[in-house]
């Protein structure tokens, strides 16, 4: 692998600081949806999650 993996609670408070612009959201209510969006993810084939992230690249 040789990557480092994602820190989950960084990355939630990065999505409530980007929504709301302050760590106001619920830090275990984000976690939550995106574990479930991880594993609705996991559903589908590399390339269509490659294709869609990079939709969303900036």
């Amino acid at each position: 692998m040789g990557q480092d993996l994602i820190n989950m609670n960084e990355f939630a408070v990065a999505v409530a600081l980007e929504e709301g612009g302050r760590v106001e959201a619920n830090i275990a209510e984000i976690k939550e949806i995106l574990r479930i969006t991880m594993e609705e993810l996991g559903k589908f084939a590399d390339e269509q999650i490659l294709e869609l992230i990079e939709r969303y690249r900036i």
